[in-house]
């Protein structure tokens, strides 16, 4: 996808189509979530969803700090924000880092 691109339904709905199922099957994953932005709640979106068989996670609106991944993300945030970045290797790197030490199963489970 270009840079600068703005995520519309018919952007959303072409990397659902060319993305999704393989990284589900990929991932052993049986269900999708999204949040609640208009372009995923778009009635060719959930329709196509429904034709390709994709159960989707009831997520209710305006909860964000009910998201799994946003505790996720906060975490690595904090790592990096921590640590002095010296190329896109190194980002990398420090996210790896992260990853590896504070997404333990007790992390995990909260």
């Amino acid at each position: 996808m270009p840079p600068n691109t703005t995520i519309n339904t018919n952007v959303y709905l072409g990397i659902l189509q060319e993305k999704l199922k393989q990284s589900m099957a990929t991932l052993n994953c049986h269900t999708f979530q999204q949040d609640g932005a208009p372009c995923h709640k778009a009635k060719i979106v959930h329709q196509w969803l429904r034709s390709e068989h994709i159960d989707l996670l009831d997520w209710p609106g305006q909860s964000p700090d009910l998201n799994p991944i946003e505790n996720a993300w906060m975490i690595i945030k904090r790592g990096v924000s921590s640590a002095e970045q010296r190329s896109l290797n190194h980002l990398k790197e420090i996210i790896v880092a992260v990853l590896q030490e504070k997404f333990t199963v007790a992390e995990c489970d909260k």
